[in-house]
């Protein structure tokens, strides 16, 4: 999201430059993309809890919900029934010790 991946532009430029133009009206990107932003918009939420880092918040993500979701059923998970799914989420992330 940040750094983009060789030689493609970060998706988080393309959404300060263009906002969703630069998806070119194409509905799969769109679908995706609206996907990847709940689950960047969720890491940049626990980032903000106390001590929390980028890599705080995806080991959380990971210990917590890989077992049970990829990655596009957690995006999909954290945007159905607005905000219960995602309450549950910061709740769990309110009970989690990062590991040392």
């Amino acid at each position: 999201y940040v750094h983009g991946i060789p030689p493609h532009l970060p998706v988080q430029m393309l959404y300060d430059g263009w906002q969703s133009k630069w998806k070119e009206n194409d509905r799969s990107k769109a679908s995706e993309s609206c996907r990847r932003l709940a689950v960047v918009n969720l890491i940049k939420d626990l980032m903000e809890k106390q001590q929390w880092d980028a890599d705080t918040a995806l080991n959380f993500l990971r210990e917590r919900y890989e077992p049970t979701y990829n990655h596009r059923r957690f995006a999909e998970h954290i945007r159905k029934k607005p905000g219960t799914n995602l309450e549950a989420v910061m709740a769990a992330a309110a009970e989690y010790t990062p590991r040392q």
